[in-house]
């Protein structure tokens, strides 16, 4: 006598686990701008009062792209001075200096602060796409 086995809870979990990526990439965005915007504002207050480039931080913006790789797809944010605007080319002689004077600000500062605020703000995105 065979017996059988009632598969359809698996398959419907199954189902809706697919959808999760769809659901993470609804939450993520918002993040990713937030996160961008964080580390933007970070930045530019890290680099406000050198007096010799007092427009320097309004230089500072983000991007947000999509980024795809071989096997993932997500968001991309970058954080900089922008060259085409008043004084966004200093960007690299105040972050790494010159050969007479070291550097003035730090690119990584904004960044360190925000990463475990974002990182958080990921997981729980992520356990609330695959969860719910």
């Amino acid at each position: 006598m065979a017996d059988s086995i009632d598969v359809s809870e698996v398959t419907a979990l199954a189902a809706d686990l697919g959808k999760a990526g769809q659901r993470m990439a609804r939450v993520a965005l918002p993040a990713m701008h937030r996160a961008g915007i964080a580390i933007r504002d970070g930045m530019r207050a890290d680099a406000s009062g050198i007096s010799h480039a007092p427009h320097f931080p309004r230089s500072i913006s983000y991007d947000l792209t999509e980024a795809y790789g071989w096997t993932t797809a997500g968001y991309e944010v970058e954080v900089g001075p922008d060259k085409t605007k008043t004084q966004g080319a200093l960007g690299n002689i105040l972050a790494f200096g010159t050969a007479r004077q070291g550097p003035t600000f730090s690119l990584d500062a904004s960044l360190n602060r925000e990463v475990p605020k974002i990182a958080q703000a990921l997981g729980l995105a992520a356990a609330e796409a695959v969860l719910s």
